[in-house]
């Protein structure tokens, strides 16, 4: 079967067996054609790109606290992960993509508990299948009489010739400029008898993702809002703690809605979802206009843009939804 495909304005021919004419399809001319593939670790740069061959991989830990019994019991979380891959005008949009293929990460431990009786033994490799991004690895504390008290346990990712370790020299040798995530939380609200439409989500993840990156909100530049009712960006404003619950109206009166305010934090100084775009994801493009401005490459800059959050929400106000907090810092 002759199959086509478009890439940009050629045709890319499969060999095989031949058609027969149809009122349904037109049979093409048989041919050779060429596309070219290029091998890149930075930005876009050809018709197709292939963003380096090996994925490149870290570990973050998620909650840092475990316990023994009696008196309570709760397991420690570390995440193991690959690095979605973000290209621009690529046949003019945006398009965020990993490398597919599985990958067993492996890592050492290096501990002052003991493996089999302090704690559940480690198997040391993580595996993240075909198209996963992340996977857990569980720290399980193991009751014991011994009465002790804290101990440490760290992971430690091992190089390996089938992935890259993520790490911030490897980001600077990129060919555009690191922006870093220094906070981050998440959370979900859920109906409740008596519930405040106006506190949302945010009121949770906020709070952490600020103590994480150690700034208060006063000292953001640009706030990039999830803009999906006017209510939405108000409430968010106010929950992320930029304002006081009830003033988020006049705290926008001002010029805080113009790229060239003198106030902070400016917001969604790329127009927001009706002046920019709404393709059903609104909230990879907030971080994609943040990510312009602390790398001063916004069509709408702000001067001396250092610091940006992200924040979107999911699901519906009134009843239940999730909220996510991303803070970012220029290099």
């Amino acid at each position: 079967m002759n199959r086509k495909s478009s890439v940009g304005n050629r045709a890319v021919c499969f060999p095989g067996s031949s058609l027969s004419s149809s009122v349904d399809y037109v049979v093409g001319t048989t041919g050779t054609y060429s596309v070219s593939i290029v091998e890149t670790k930075s930005n876009f740069a050809g018709p197709i790109e292939v963003m380096g061959t090996r994925p490149t991989v870290d570990i973050r830990t998620l909650d840092a606290n475990a316990a023994e019994l009696p008196f309570e019991s709760s397991t420690g979380l570390m995440h193991v992960q690959r690095m979605a891959v973000v290209a621009t005008n690529i046949f003019g949009g945006n398009i965020v993509w990993t490398h597919p293929a599985a990958v067993n990460v492996l890592y050492g431990v290096s501990t002052t508990p003991t493996a089999g009786s302090d704690y559940l033994t480690l198997s040391g490799s993580a595996s993240l299948g075909y198209a996963v991004f992340a996977t857990e690895v569980k720290i399980t504390p193991l009751d014991d009489s011994a009465l002790e008290g804290a101990e440490t346990l760290t992971l430690t990712l091992t190089p390996d010739s089938s992935y890259d370790i993520a790490s911030p020299e490897v980001a600077r040798n990129c060919k555009k400029k690191p922006v870093w995530i220094i906070g981050s939380g998440e959370a979900t609200k859920y109906s409740e008898n008596g519930n405040d439409i106006t506190v949302s989500a945010a009121a949770q993840s906020g709070p952490p993702a600020f103590a994480e990156a150690g700034i208060t909100p006063a000292e953001i530049d640009i706030a990039m809002i999830y803009d999906s009712f006017t209510i939405t960006v108000l409430v968010m404003l106010e929950d992320l703690g930029f304002c006081k619950k009830g003033e988020g109206g006049p705290f926008v009166a001002g010029e805080r809605l113009h790229f060239k305010s003198p106030l902070k934090p400016v917001i969604n100084t790329d127009g927001g979802g009706l002046s920019s775009n709404h393709p059903g994801m609104r909230g990879l493009f907030l971080l994609l206009e943040a990510t312009r401005q602390l790398r001063g490459e916004s069509t709408s800059q702000v001067d001396g843009a250092k610091l940006a959050v992200a924040h979107g929400n999911g699901g519906m106000l009134a009843t239940s939804h999730t909220g996510g907090t991303i803070i970012l810092a220029r290099d």
